[in-house]
């Protein structure tokens, strides 16, 4: 992708978006990395951008499908609100014609990022693939607030390492420090002799493995284990560790405070023993209006599908009346399937709440008794609803 001034390495960005392109940039020392920067593009680029898509599952009968709507949006017979919503399996944005609304842009993207941000021209439309998903894509809007220009750069970087004799010159220097100092003002005190600067790191969690300026591994993980150790004072000084020439690291550590719902439900009982009791006829209620709300949705869907491919033998032939009446028809089945598919999961969260709140059996006398769980999900040719329980 392309980079902006603020992503680019702060000792070469005014050089990279000033030379010509081609143009190799360095050696240049960044830090504690040596590098070497070729440019290969330059172009200003959009703070945001308005997509839409039609996404399916990857499978060579979508891909087809996919390949047989991309002439149909190219030829200009059907609209891509209206084929998204009768045929992209991404439920959140199909009832919206595909719309997934503006996405910001981000120094780091994925194929389909790098496509709408610096490829893609608006109004066409483009075929994206990967291991799991289909996709047809469209840019609909592009907002250039900032009006940055990106440059797109090939990198080559190589970290400085210290020696095998550095480190060990380190290393003593290090055991000797934590030999004089036994406590964190010794520590400061000697540091400060010795122009060494002490460096705190963030609060730390019983399961890190990360320590302030310290790389991630065994060595960090071992003043975790060392800080959380009942026979660790506050205010201790941990034995050496490998870290950046010329730092010594400075552990400070507090135990959490307990979570506030235990706090209150040691005072004053659990939430479950204090919630509103309901009959459990409430409860059956609403579970089979939920399974007759799902038996008409899963009719619904049956039917709806049964004129998608009457639609795609019309759009192949090129009868573009056919086709498009089919596609209005579709449309409408559509709209009810989606009207269905709301009630439904309206009634099954009504009925998941109402498990949570109805008396089965006395909590108090078997704690693990009750409980209800309910979900609603697609399957293969319809639909299933569960609800599961100890009554």
């Amino acid at each position: 992708g392309y980079r902006i001034k603020s992503e680019l390495p702060a000792v070469i960005a005014d050089t990279l978006l000033k030379l010509p392109l081609g143009t190799v940039v360095g050696p240049y020392l960044d830090g504690n990395t040596w590098g070497i920067a070729k440019i290969l593009d330059r172009k200003q680029v959009p703070d945001s951008v308005r997509i839409s898509h039609i996404a399916m599952q990857n499978s060579p009968d979508n891909e087809r499908r996919i390949d047989s709507l991309l002439n149909v949006l190219n030829s200009g017979q059907a609209r891509f609100d209206s084929l998204a919503a009768r045929f992209s399996q991404d439920t959140k944005t199909a009832a919206l014609g595909g719309d997934l609304g503006w996405v910001a842009r981000t120094a780091e993207g994925n194929d389909l990022a790098n496509l709408v941000f610096y490829k893609a021209e608006q109004g066409k439309y483009y075929k994206l693939k990967n291991p799991q998903v289909l996709q047809l894509v469209t840019v609909t809007g592009k907002k250039f607030e900032n009006n940055h220009t990106g440059v797109k750069v090939v990198f080559l970087t190589q970290r400085i390492e210290p020696s095998k004799s550095t480190q060990m010159a380190v290393k003593d220097r290090a055991v000797a420090l934590v030999q004089q100092a036994k406590t964190i003002e010794e520590l400061e005190s000697t540091a400060t002799q010795q122009n060494l600067q002490v460096l705190p790191s963030a609060p730390l969690k019983a399961n890190d493995y990360n320590v302030g300026v310290l790389p991630g591994g065994d060595d960090a993980r071992d003043i975790v284990r060392w800080t959380f150790d009942e026979k660790t004072k506050t205010g201790a000084v941990s034995q050496t560790a490998n870290v950046p020439a010329g730092q010594t690291q400075r552990l400070d550590f507090a135990a959490p405070p307990p979570p506030p719902e235990a706090l209150a439900a040691g005072a004053h009982g659990s939430a479950w023993q204090r919630r509103p009791k309901m009959h459990p006829a409430v409860f059956y209620s609403l579970a089979a209006l939920t399974a007759g709300s799902l038996g008409a949705t899963i009719w619904s869907g049956v039917d709806t599908k049964s004129g998608v491919s009457d639609y795609e033998d019309a759009a192949a032939r090129g009868d573009a009346e056919l086709a498009r009446r089919l596609l209005d028809s579709g449309q409408d089945k559509e709209r009810r399937t989606n009207i269905l598919i709301g009630v439904t999961s309206a009634l099954a969260a009504g009925t998941v709440a109402s498990g949570l709140f109805t008396r089965f059996k006395s909590r108090e006398s078997d704690p693990e008794a009750g409980g209800v769980s309910a979900g609603i999900a697609p399957a293969r040719g319809g639909g299933m609803v569960s609800i599961a329980g100890r009554f």
